[in-house]
């Protein structure tokens, strides 16, 4: 998405852990990262694992977090603590599926495969109707 919109630059910024309570506070930089096109390719690893450390974006900082261009044009939040949600907007009417191999959803899809993924440890699947519940209230499709 960044070639699409003609981004200088491709930011991350955690959302869990907390920048300040976590990163600022115990590492002394906020949970962000900032990468110029030119060199997100060759970077991306590197900045985003901070060469192996435990605690860094793809480890610990990688959980809920948001991604966007220079732009403004684009934006990603990826959640892997629930159900491993990425939500893409865009400014444009873009086929994202095309462009990026993600599997797009509808809302019934959604709350189908949050079910799935709770059905060993919720039979009753209230775990993942609530999530659903809560997911399309802020998302509505």
């Amino acid at each position: 998405m960044s070639k699409i919109f003609e981004d200088k630059s491709v930011n991350y910024m955690t959302v869990d852990p907390d920048p300040v309570d976590y990163y600022y506070r115990n590492f002394s930089f906020f949970g962000l990262a900032s990468f110029r096109l030119s060199s997100l390719e060759d970077r991306y690893l590197p900045v985003m694992s901070r060469e192996g450390n435990i605690d860094s974006f793809i480890a610990r900082g990688g959980d809920v977090g948001a991604f966007w261009g220079s732009s403004l044009k684009w934006g990603i939040f990826c959640d892997r603590i629930s159900c491993e949600t990425v939500v893409i907007a865009v400014s444009e009417n873009i086929d994202i599926p095309t462009i990026s191999g993600f599997r797009c959803m509808n809302a019934a899809q959604i709350s189908d495969f949050a079910q799935s993924q709770y059905r060993i440890k919720d039979p009753s699947s209230s775990i993942a109707l609530n999530f659903t519940r809560r997911f399309l209230a802020n998302y509505p499709i």
